[in-house]
């Protein structure tokens, strides 16, 4: 009615008062409102409602009244004041997650006016995010071609990695990569561009372009990031191009980072077995020992080193060095003295093979370690006796041996006949065959 339409343009004129001279939205809004229940056709306070609904973040509200103002009042209003509200209403759809309801506006926005740049830029946006793949390639070739000079480079760049992606999903393959190094031009280090780079290598099995893509990652990570690249890095070198030098150079790098890693420095120990560098092996065998704590496996380490310089270096006094160092920290590593005796007996080192064994009497402590001793001092005896011609200290060991392990027939015999090679001792020599005729009257060989 005629009052109802006089009240909708008091109500609209209060409105535009509340917004200017009593700077209150809140109450503007209420006039306006209260303006289209009296006359809804009224399109100059539908549009501000809506604009102050969507600076308000209204967005719910807004909505339906923009549908109202682009649809069904759409060819009543000027071309600017629509493509305006198109944009609007898009901006609104977005902040409701209503995908579809925004590209739907930024098209409209933009078939109204083809050099709104926001438009286009939302609009090739969301072709992105509901996967509109081709619409999204013309559109963000349409930025690039005739927007361009308007753009930031951080939008240039995003722009060409955006493209690159369309076209990624379109199996456009080398327009795709052209658009990916159009991005890095720019900015070498955009991390997506360098990801989607990394993943299209791998799915075509291009490892050396995924290595140099992955590496080019490392400068944008904190530390603990770049050693897990490195990580992947070395997988890379060893698994797809074989390359294990690569391997251990990515792994060495990751060890510049956190050279205190044990994980790493079993990494690099098993890559550097694995292609035969025995002398890098033995390096890092020694950073391990330096970090171990534990006598027992310092021990081992030791052992392994000592293995490595005896088999694959052919440098056995290093490698008795090892063995030796591996009892000193774990006395019960046993093959490591048999190792250290096949050595030195192999070189006739007699006289440093003494110097073992008496090493390893004092490694050997303790009430429970009596009968060990005493196989040592036997061994050693005969070392005196048979290779260094000592048969005083041959027999010295004899008797040690005998006080540690008592009631050994055989043991006793050979002192005995040690005893009769030395001069002036025979009747230590007939002494003790007689211990040994009391102890069996048969012993023949006691007679003699």
């Amino acid at each position: 009615t005629e009052e109802a339409i006089q009240k909708a343009a008091l109500l609209h004129e209060l409105g535009a008062l509340a917004e200017g001279r009593l700077d209150s939205a809140p109450r503007a809004v209420g006039c306006y409102e209260l303006a289209l229940e009296h006359d809804p056709g009224r399109l100059d306070t539908a549009i501000r409602l809506a604009e102050l609904y969507f600076e308000q973040e209204r967005f719910a509200d807004a909505a339906p009244l923009l549908d109202r103002l682009t649809g069904k009042h759409g060819a009543e209003l000027d071309r600017a004041q629509t493509q305006r509200l198109f944009f609007i209403r898009g901006e609104a759809a977005a902040a409701l997650e209503d995908d579809g309801g925004a590209l739907d506006a930024y098209r409209g926005s933009h078939a109204l006016d083809p050099e709104h740049l926001p438009s286009l830029q939302a609009m090739a946006r969301f072709c992105s995010r509901t996967e509109t793949w081709d619409e999204a390639v013309d559109a963000y070739q349409e930025i690039l071609e005739h927007h361009q000079e308007a753009l930031t480079t951080g939008q240039s760049v995003e722009a060409f990695y955006s493209l690159g992606i369309a076209l990624v999903h379109l199996g456009e393959d080398p327009a795709a990569l052209g658009a990916f190094d159009a991005a890095l031009e720019l900015d070498h280090l955009h991390e997506p561009t360098l990801r989607a780079l990394i993943e299209f290598h791998e799915r075509h099995l291009r490892w050396q372009d995924v290595l140099r893509y992955k590496k080019a990652l490392l400068l944008l990570f904190p530390s603990a990031g770049r050693v897990e690249a490195l990580t992947e890095a070395a997988d890379i070198c060893e698994e797809k191009l074989e390359d294990p030098l690569g391997a251990i150079r990515c792994i060495e790098d990751a060890l510049d980072i956190d050279p205190s890693s044990f994980p790493l420095l079993h990494r690099l120990l098993d890559l550097c077995t694995s292609s035969g560098r025995w002398r890098h092996a033995v390096d890092v065998i020694q950073r391990l020992i330096d970090l171990e704590e534990d006598d027992g496996r310092i021990a081992r380490y030791h052992r392994t080193i000592a293995v490595l310089h005896r088999d694959r270096l052919e440098e056995p006094e290093d490698a008795v060095e090892h063995f030796e160092l591996s009892l000193d920290h774990d006395v019960s590593q046993q093959k490591s003295f048999e190792a250290i005796v096949s050595i030195r007996a192999g070189r006739d080192e007699w006289d440093k093979l003494e110097k073992s064994y008496l090493r390893m009497l004092k490694r050997i402590k303790g009430p429970g370690q009596r009968r060990l001793r005493a196989g040592l001092w036997d061994d050693l005896s005969e070392l005196y006796r048979t290779k260094l011609g000592q048969l005083q200290a041959a027999a010295a060991g004899l008797r040690i041996a005998n006080e540690l392990d008592p009631g050994k027939d055989e043991r006793t015999a050979i002192l005995a006949d040690v005893f009769r090679s030395i001069p002036g001792e025979e009747p230590k020599a007939i002494e003790t065959h007689q211990s040994l005729i009391e102890k069996n009257p048969t012993r023949a060989a006691s007679y003699s």
